[in-house]
């Protein structure tokens, strides 16, 4: 019963994602706790993480955490379990889908 539940919030928490991002944006399971998100050209990962972080309030994770490429691709995972409930998600989800579409920040090396 417990995982069942799991599974279905999860499945809602994925439907809100899609909801709120743009399709081709993201790859997930539909029923994950997760969701790899490409980022656009302006954004680097790194810059990208950083500024999610402060904004929004969702666990964001680059991808060289998770990528064996060298340089790791401009991609970021998202965690969709962290937030409290679903208006908490809704509200990080849109911060995300705003930084998405607003011009990308200084490369911290370039301020170096």
């Amino acid at each position: 019963t417990v995982l069942s539940e799991i599974r279905k919030e999860s499945a809602a928490r994925q439907r809100l994602a899609r909801e709120l991002l743009p399709r081709t944006s993201f790859d997930a399971h539909p029923e994950g706790l997760h969701l790899w998100l490409h980022l656009p050209p302006r954004w680097n990962r790194l810059d990208f993480t950083s500024h999610l972080r402060r904004q929004s309030g969702l666990g964001v994770v680059p991808s060289d955490v998770f990528s064996l490429a060298t340089p790791a691709p401009d991609a970021v995972r998202v965690s969709l379990g962290g937030a409290a409930n679903r208006d908490d998600l809704r509200r990080a989800l849109t911060s995300l889908a705003g930084a998405l579409d607003r011009e990308g920040l200084p490369s911290f090396a370039s301020v170096v």
